[in-house]
């Protein structure tokens, strides 16, 4: 099934690489006819079946199997590009996919479909694509949402997949907004061609796609508002402090700081120019010559470790001088635009908000978590917490492997399957 897959997803790579180009290279000319989520090609990948989806589940194990449930849909895989624009206001392409709920008289998806805009988390490949049905998150999704009923509309972000933007703005909280928002626009075409329309709005995302799925709910209010019938954000384990985490983690070591201290880095100055004007004002000299080229670039996060790409100790990979500044100059260009990117203050949620994360995080801090709703309810919003540890009695940590995979695979389903089940399918 596997090779199956990729064999697709290079085929609709290639077709879209041959539209885009043609599109790319007039777009400089109009670029004033660009017109934000405006779909440029969908293509199905595949439909999962039931039975599938389940096998899935159950080789997880017996408990995680309960905990999400038999599937009740198959699902379809449209892959998605669409009009859109960069962090520079550049006319760009961007992608994602639409999963959609199919099948016999167990799935039930009305006319207005209850829609969840999922954000993923953070990915180091240029290629990785949402519409890829074997993608730890894709395949992830497919059981927890939309064999549930569920159409998801899942952005890949500006600069990954049938995008052509050269660079992706990690942690840049408006173009994350932004390329979910034009995605869902672009689904609309989608949905419209299997008699469906967006009925309730929710919007999750884990992780890096926390702070996204938080950016995207402040745009939706505040920017958009209206446009989309939004019901409540269920963001988890993102850095919404976005400042303050990288104040810490500065000073303290975290899981993979170096290459969330890169990316966030390179990212963020591509979108801003405004951290530094060459790589080697802040980078150490073994790193700067090449260091640009991999965020995102063609290797997965282990093999930036393993083929010498990064470093472990954040003194190897950056300058002194800049990681004084990140921790101790309040008014420097880098923490201006972290602060700029961050997401707690100027805004309060009007929909209900469910936040979900580990108290032990070792990649990001739960403090962020703690802060957003304390600031939000502060101000009269309705946020809840919900914090894994306590809600299913984890144990502490048996090995280091319990330690590495704590963010990523062990609150990662727990946080989606809780806030799906106490929030969205209650208002749905």
């Amino acid at each position: 099934m596997k090779s199956r897959m990729r064999g697709k997803l290079r085929a609709l790579s290639l077709l879209t690489t041959c539209l885009v180009t043609s599109l790319v290279a007039s777009q400089a000319a109009h670029a004033e006819l660009w017109e934000r989520g405006r779909l440029i090609l969908s293509k199905t990948i595949t439909v999962v079946p039931k039975a599938a989806i389940n096998a899935a589940l159950a080789a997880q194990g017996p408990q995680m199997a309960a905990l999400v449930g038999p599937a009740q849909c198959d699902v379809r895989i449209d892959a998605i590009v669409f009009q859109a624009r960069g962090p520079r206001n550049e006319p760009i392409t961007s992608s994602g996919a639409v999963l959609t709920p199919v099948g016999d008289a167990s799935c039930t998806v009305n006319t207005s479909a209850p829609v969840i805009a999922f954000d993923h988390g953070t990915e180091f490949r240029r290629s990785f694509s949402m519409a890829n049905p074997t993608g730890d998150q894709t395949s992830a999704i497919i059981g927890w949402y939309a064999a549930k009923g569920y159409v998801v509309v899942a952005p890949d972000y500006h600069g990954y997949g049938g995008s052509t933007l050269p660079y992706h703005a990690y942690l840049h909280a408006a173009s994350e907004a932004d390329a979910t928002v034009d995605a869902l626009r672009a689904s609309r075409k989608v949905l419209g061609r299997y008699g469906l329309k967006i009925g309730k709005l929710f919007v999750t995302g884990y992780s890096h796609g926390g702070h996204a799925s938080m950016a995207t709910t402040r745009a939706l209010e505040t920017r958009y508002r209206g446009e989309f019938p939004l019901v409540a954000a269920a963001p988890m384990s993102g850095p919404y402090a976005l400042e303050e985490t990288f104040v810490f983690g500065a000073s303290n070591a975290t899981l993979a700081g170096t290459a969330v201290g890169a990316f966030a880095m390179i990212g963020l100055n591509r979108a801003t120019h405004a951290i530094y004007g060459r790589a080697a004002d802040i980078f150490q000299p073994a790193y700067a010559p090449t260091i640009e080229s991999y965020f995102p670039g063609p290797l997965e996060a282990s093999e930036l470790y393993a083929k010498g790409v990064l470093p472990l100790a954040l003194s190897d990979l950056f300058k002194a001088p800049f990681l004084e500044t990140v921790r101790s100059n309040p008014d420097s260009a880098v923490r201006r635009v972290l602060r700029e990117n961050s997401l707690i203050d100027g805004w309060t949620p009007q929909v209900p908000m469910a936040l979900c994360g580990g108290a032990r995080d070792p990649l990001v801090p739960f403090f962020n978590t703690l802060r957003a709703q304390q600031a939000f309810n502060a101000r009269g919003a309705r946020v809840a917490v919900i914090e894994a540890d306590q809600a299913f009695g984890l144990p502490p940590f048996a090995s280091e492997d319990d330690y590495k995979n704590y963010h990523a695979r062990t609150i990662f389903p727990l946080c989606a399957i809780a806030t799906r089940k106490q929030l969205f399918d209650v208002l749905k």
